[in-house]
């Protein structure tokens, strides 16, 4: 059983949890159980010296706390069916070994592809979306399933050919697919279950419904049916989850906003933003919607369509609000990681609520993702920031917010090549992730594949107009071909012209002046765009653009200051819930 785990997915890519899981079952089963303590395996794993002080440093304290995490993770999807389970006590390095319960029943792995749309047209493609959302978010109620894959975007039709192979990729179970058509502001959707192991076609049907009907019922309808059939072919009774009934317009608006969210765009966000606030006008206590307010609001400060300081307020707000109204959900938990981590920069303090979120709902994958890129790696815990993502890309392995990331921390580790490898799967599933492309352009720059870096780069000029302003792929152009003397006076113009700007690109910038030498202008810029809560900032520690000013005391300062301990506790839920009406 320890090779079928070593094996698999979930341990594929940790190296080092390989190596001390396998230490310490090998130790138990050769009967030096007494020897599995923190000093020894600090020494005999982790390198460190023989008087090393486990109180001052927890590494092998922490590696247990995510082997017993990646442990988890197996159990619940590839081991699922396992018959004998190995488990690490908390606060113990001993492992137990024992067969499964008989109670245990694992949960059935499905997915459910992107609809296709009748049209190209942006109104028959966002149909498609809204019921495929609507259709997952009534399926995530049922306990005996476990949705894969549910972020992925409905660009991915051509997925739609191969049943079997994408049922081996997602190790899934079943296979929801089918088309959403909209005629007369009516919608018919075709659906079909498909069990991957043979392709069989286990059930499929046509449903429709008046696109704006204030409830609806369609996705109802589809979940009743794939319910039924996939737990008898799973050999499970079918106990549908009944919806719980709602007032007119809000279960669309709800799933609305989420869809906009996911959208990545401005003006989507401004549409989410209207969508909560409809929501709200009708059920002001809604715990979800102002969540889902507070990211959207704190997704357009980021993207300069709030004023900073109103931006972040009002997000404070919606968060703080969201959790008043319901201290039991993640979602506003989230939200308060969110703002604090980019808002106040303070990823301390952003991880207490992430792991608050996670401690509500273990299976919330945005916040796990959050988690690591919001709080580990600006903290510099980047294998931390890798486990945590992993832990996500083991239940979806095409997880495309997770696997944008991944290329993300991988860049920060120096793993080039890997980094780009990731970046291509991100934007084979999500092709207009920016955060994907930039990623994949600075890999190939790292790599030495200058062509490559610069046919990125100016895919990504094309969407970032601050990249126009900077000029950025041209000026990269003259720096790779040594000609730098006929880019600095123009870059320097460019630079004291922005000074006055309300709207720098100060980070970005900073990196060209870098590239140019020119450190201490550099370090001005990064300052400002410490004060002014760009982004790339938060990663001063980590991002390998910043190398060769990091050492430098005002770079350590605000680096110190990312990094410092959580100012105060984060506040507990009642403490909310009595600051708020």
């Amino acid at each position: 059983m320890l090779e079928r785990i070593l094996a698999s997915r979930a341990f594929s890519r940790a190296e080092q949890l390989r190596r001390l899981l396998a230490y310490v079952v090998d130790a138990t089963l050769d009967g030096r159980e007494d020897t599995l303590k923190e000093t020894v395996l600090g020494v005999d794993l982790f390198g460190l010296s023989a008087d090393f002080d486990p109180k001052s440093d927890p590494v092998v304290r922490m590696a247990m706390r995510r082997l017993r995490d990646r442990l988890r993770q197996y159990y619940s999807n590839e081991g699922a069916a396992d018959f004998i389970v190995i488990s690490l006590e908390p606060g113990s390095y001993v492992p137990r070994f024992g067969p499964r319960s008989s109670l245990e029943q694992p949960r059935v792995p499905i997915a459910v592809l992107p609809l296709e749309s009748s049209t190209a047209k942006s109104e028959d493609v966002e149909a498609a979306g809204l019921v495929r959302d609507a259709l997952l978010s009534r399926l995530a109620q049922n306990t005996s399933f476990r949705l894969v894959a549910n972020e992925w975007l409905p660009s991915r039709h051509d997925l739609h050919s191969d049943v079997i192979r994408i049922g081996r990729r997602l190790q899934v179970r079943f296979l929801v697919r089918g088309a959403c058509l909209s005629n007369g502001g009516k919608i018919r959707v075709s659906t079909e279950l498909v069990r991957t192991d043979d392709g069989e076609s286990l059930w499929s049907g046509d449903h429709e419904q008046d696109l704006l009907d204030e409830i609806w019922t369609v996705q109802n309808e589809i979940a009743g049916q794939l319910e039924k059939h996939a737990l008898e072919a799973s050999g499970r009774p079918s106990r549908p989850v009944l919806d719980s009934r709602v007032e007119p317009g809000i279960y669309r608006l709800m799933v609305q906003g989420r869809y906009y969210l996911n959208q990545n765009s401005r003006e989507a966000f401004k549409k989410s933003e209207s969508c909560f606030l409809k929501i709200l006008e009708k059920q002001p206590a809604s715990s979800k919607a102002w969540a889902g307010l507070s990211i959207a609001q704190s997704l357009m400060t980021t993207y300069h369509m709030l004023p900073v300081v109103e931006g972040w307020h009002k997000a404070r707000l919606s968060a703080e609000k969201s959790i008043a109204c319901d201290p039991t959900a993640a979602e506003g938990y989230t939200g308060m990681g969110l703002l604090a981590g980019m808002g106040d920069f303070q990823p301390a303090l952003a991880g207490q609520y992430f792991e608050r979120a996670l401690a509500v709902n273990p299976e919330d994958h945005s916040s796990r993702v959050l988690h690591a890129m919001i709080c580990r790696a600006p903290l510099g815990q980047l294998q931390e920031a890798e486990d945590q993502l992993e832990i996500v890309l083991t239940s979806d392995p095409l997880n495309p917010k997770a696997l944008q990331m991944m290329a993300s921390v991988l860049h920060f580790q120096r793993r080039y090549q890997l980094a780009a490898d990731v970046a291509l799967s991100a934007l084979d599933i999500m092709p207009d992730s920016l955060i994907a492309s930039f990623t994949l352009a600075n890999a190939y720059d790292r790599l030495g594949r200058e062509g490559e870096a610069l046919n990125m780069f100016r895919k990504c000029e094309e969407r970032m107009p601050f990249m126009r302003v900077l000029k950025w792929p041209a000026v990269l152009a003259a720096i790779y071909k040594g000609r730098t003397k006929w880019v600095r006076p123009s870059l320097l113009a460019a630079a004291k012209s922005l000074q006055s700007s309300a709207r720098a690109p100060s980070a970005m910038l900073a990196q060209l002046l870098i590239r140019l030498g020119e450190h201490e202008r550099a370090i001005f810029w990064i300052e400002r765009a410490f004060r002014e809560r760009a982004i790339g900032t938060l990663y001063l520690a980590v991002d390998p653009a910043f190398d060769p000013v990091r050492s430098d005391p005002r770079c350590r300062r605000l680096i110190e200051s990312i990094q410092r301990p959580a100012d105060e506790a984060m506040p507990t839920a009642s403490e909310l819930v009595l600051s708020r009406p």
